[in-house]
C-alpha cells in the first residue's frame, strides 16, 4: 500500500516558507534599496565636492592670473620709477649750473630795477625844476601884467593862472587858465575861463620849446581879444574886429 503524501502539510510547509522568503526578499529589497540611497546620496555629495573643487581650482587659477598680471604692471611701475630716478639725479647734476643761471637773471633784474628808479629819479628832478623855473618866470610877470599865481594841495601840481586888468570895462575881472607838468616832462592845460580858440596851438609851441613867459603874453593877449570880441557885440553898431598882437 503506498503511502499517504500529507498535502495539508506539506501546504503548511510551502506556505511558511513563501512566507519566509517574502519577508527575506522584503528584507534584501529593502537593504538594497537602502544601499543604493546611500550610495546615491554619496555619490550626490562627491559630485557637490566635485563642483566645489572645481570651483575653488578656477578661482585659485584666476588668482594666480591676477597675481601675474599684477606683478608685471608692478616690473613695469619698478621699470618707470628707475628711470624717473635716473631723470632727477640728471636734474640734480644740471641744478647748480640752473642756480648759477637763476642768481644771475636775478642781478641782471635788479641792476635793470635800480637803472629805472635812477631815471624815475632823474625825471622827478627834472620835473621839480621845470616847476620851479615856472614859479619864477610867473613871478616875474605878477608885477607887470596883473598875474596872479595860486597853487594848493587841491589842485596838486597844477599852477593857476589868474590874469587881471585885461577888461576895459572891469578891471578886477579874473581871467585864469591851469598849467600843470605830466609824466612826460611837457605842459597840459587843464583849465582855461573863458575857453580860448588857440589854446592847443599856443600850448603845442610851448611843448616845442618855446619859453613860459612868452605863452603866459600870448594867452593874456587872447583873453584881450575876447574882451575886444564881447565890446563889440555890445554895441549897436558893429566895429571891424581888433586885430591880436604879436606875441
Amino acid at each position: 500500500m503506498a503511502a499517504r503524501i500529507d498535502l495539508q502539510g506539506l501546504q503548511r510547509q510551502l506556505d511558511s516558507f513563501q512566507t519566509k522568503f517574502h519577508a527575506w526578499a522584503q528584507r534584501t529589497v529593502a537593504g538594497a534599496a537602502s544601499l543604493c540611497d546611500g550610495h546615491l546620496g554619496r555619490l550626490r555629495e562627491f559630485q557637490a565636492a566635485i563642483r566645489g573643487l572645481e570651483q575653488q581650482q578656477a578661482e585659485l587659477e584666476q588668482r594666480a592670473a591676477d597675481v601675474k598680471q599684477r606683478l608685471a604692471a608692478e616690473e613695469g611701475e619698478v621699470a618707470g620709477l628707475q628711470q624717473e630716478l635716473a631723470s632727477i639725479r640728471e636734474e640734480q647734476g644740471k641744478l647748480p649750473g640752473l642756480v648759477r643761471e637763476v642768481q644771475e637773471a636775478l642781478e641782471a633784474e635788479a641792476d635793470a630795477f635800480q637803472r629805472q628808479e635812477a631815471a624815475l629819479s632823474n625825471q622827478e628832478a627834472l620835473k621839480e625844476r621845470k616847476l620851479g623855473a615856472l614859479h619864477q618866470a610867473l613871478a616875474m610877470y605878477q608885477r607887470r601884467l596883473g598875474l596872479d599865481f595860486q597853487h594848493s594841495e587841491a589842485d596838486g601840481e597844477q599852477l593857476r593862472v589868474v590874469v587881471t586888468q585885461v577888461d576895459p570895462r572891469d578891471h578886477a575881472r579874473a581871467f585864469q587858465f591851469a598849467v600843470q607838468v605830466v609824466g612826460d616832462n611837457s605842459y597840459a592845460v587843464q583849465s582855461c575861463e573863458p575857453p580860448l580858440p588857440r589854446m592847443a596851438e599856443l600850448l603845442a609851441e610851448l611843448n616845442a620849446g618855446g619859453s613860459f613867459s612868452r605863452f603866459v603874453r600870448c594867452v593874456r593877449r587872447e583873453f584881450q581879444a575876447v574882451v575886444a570880441e564881447e565890446m563889440q557885440q555890445q554895441r549897436a553898431a558893429p566895429l571891424p574886429p581888433q586885430p591880436v598882437a604879436a606875441c
